[in-house]
């Protein structure tokens, strides 16, 4: 339907590689496609769109024409970038300039949002047979407007991080997390525990370890709160605080004052925990890449310099030293 969600995509990509939008061949269905495919094209899938023609839906076409007839228009549906472009075409008149102008300005801000590069330069060559003009000033265009975007979303995405690492980063410096990603996850841990202690039996079923802890305070007050329920203690946030320096004590009530939904908690602490460990072999990841890089460069300078040791005159050098 036209109300589809991003969680319906992520369902459909489970059985699914390939989508075709069927929406009813009006003004609204058109608008309806183009938020589908966006949706669509989210979750990794091919999406393609049915043209309906003779019938304002796929019913009335299936009671005029038959189930093997939309069959047969099923299997001539098109990619959805020739929707998309098709649609731009007939929202603007191609017979003038401006028409023109508007039109390539439309369809290379689409096609820039386009990973594939070779997808780009076919599509790019259709546009600027569509408008009249080169294939290369289009392709020119294209490729300032992908790489304008590309700059733009890193800038984007540079800045929700620093804005994460602010609010999560405690006030206090003694406490400050070292990654701020699995921090967030962690105090997720903490706050579903503090509010509902039979969830360690959740934690104990993963096999989950207070050494997963990045954060010492975190993990601090998580072996806090597992010593006081192992040994069928209160762990109301009073018992806890009362264990808790000034600074400690001002942040754990922050952390568990924020919103949590505790419907389903089992879930919601099997998530944090996926979170924490992803985190932990992202980092793992990296660190190795970073080792092999460091590696690679200390070859190359054995190399080198075992080749200038091999240079026409170097025992000479060395015997005169």
């Amino acid at each position: 339907g036209t109300s589809l969600t991003e969680e319906q995509a992520r369902l459909l990509s489970r059985y699914t590689q390939q989508v075709v939008i069927a929406y009813d061949a009006d003004g609204a269905g058109m608008k309806a496609a183009q938020r589908a495919i966006g949706i669509l094209e989210k979750a990794g899938l091919d999406v393609r769109v049915l043209q309906l023609t003779g019938a304002k839906d796929p019913d009335e076409f299936i009671r005029k024409y038959g189930a093997d007839a939309f069959d047969a228009l099923l299997k001539k549906s098109e990619f959805h970038l020739d929707y998309r472009l098709m649609t731009l075409k007939n929202k603007h008149s191609l017979d003038t300039d401006e028409g023109r102008l508007k039109y390539l300005a439309e369809a290379t801000d689409l096609l820039s949002r386009i990973e594939n590069a070779v997808q780009r330069e076919i599509y790019g060559a259709k546009v600027a047979e569509a408008a009249g003009i080169s294939g290369e000033a289009v392709l020119n265009e294209v490729k300032k407007a992908f790489k304008k975007r590309i700059t733009a979303e890193k800038k984007k995405k540079e800045r929700q991080e620093l804005d994460v690492r602010v609010m999560i980063q405690p006030a206090d410096r003694a406490i400050r997390y070292d990654n701020v990603y699995s921090a967030a996850a962690e105090e997720g841990v903490i706050r579903l525990l503090t509010a509902d202690s039979e969830l360690f039996e959740t934690v104990r079923e993963l096999n989950f370890r207070e050494e997963e802890f990045t954060a010492p305070f975190l993990r601090r007050v998580y072996t806090l709160l597992r010593r006081r329920y192992d040994a069928g203690l209160d762990l109301s946030p009073a018992a806890v605080l009362a264990e808790l320096n000034g600074a400690e004590a001002a942040h754990y009530t922050h952390i568990i004052e924020k919103p949590e939904s505790l419907s389903n908690g089992d879930k919601a602490m099997r998530d944090y925990i996926e979170k924490i460990r992803a985190e932990k072999l992202k980092n793992a990841r990296e660190a190795s890449a970073e080792e092999i890089c460091e590696s690679l460069m200390k070859l190359k300078e054995e190399k080198l310099k075992k080749s200038a040791g091999n240079l026409p005159g170097a025992d000479k050098n060395k015997s005169d030293q």
